[in-house]
Order: structure tokens, then C-alpha cells, then sequence
């Protein structure tokens, strides 16, 4: 489950969007910080691009605002 925050209010507490999905974080061996693909499995509502690459990375700083998980290529359109 991806609950899902858009950043048009960094005062959210409730996401903009939640999905379920089944995907598979694969890890590109060798890269620091991590980062690898994602293989989606079970998608039924639709959500998330069904042709496409999907990339994720890890930002390591726990002082950086912007460090966490990263997710591009998932949706066709950008939530902001």
C-alpha cells in the first residue's frame, strides 16, 4: 500500500492518493547509494504505468528534507 503525497501542502497529513500494489524493489548490485528497478506484480486498480521502466533510489541523509525513497517512471502523469 502507497499512500501518496503530492507536496502541494508540506503540512499534509493525509495522502493525496492511496494504492495497493504488489511490486518487487530490485537491487542494482555494485551502486551506493542503492538503487534498482521496479518489477509491478499485482496492479488492479490500474494505477501505475503498465509499459515502462520504474526506477527507485535511496537518499541516505536523514538531515536532508528531500532524502528517502525516490520513484520515477511510475505514472504517466505527475501528482503535483
Amino acid at each position: 500500500r502507497l499512500e501518496l503525497f503530492s507536496g502541494k501542502d508540506a503540512n499534509a497529513s493525509a495522502p493525496d492518493r492511496t494504492v495497493t500494489v504488489r511490486a518487487r524493489f530490485v537491487v542494482d548490485e555494485g551502486y551506493e547509494p542503492p538503487q534498482g528497478s521496479i518489477e509491478i506484480e499485482d496492479d488492479e486498480e490500474l494505477a501505475f504505468v503498465q509499459a515502462g521502466f520504474h526506477r527507485w533510489t535511496m537518499a541516505e541523509d536523514p538531515n536532508e528534507r528531500k532524502a528517502g525513497l525516490w520513484i520515477w517512471g511510475l505514472f504517466e502523469e505527475p501528482l503535483y
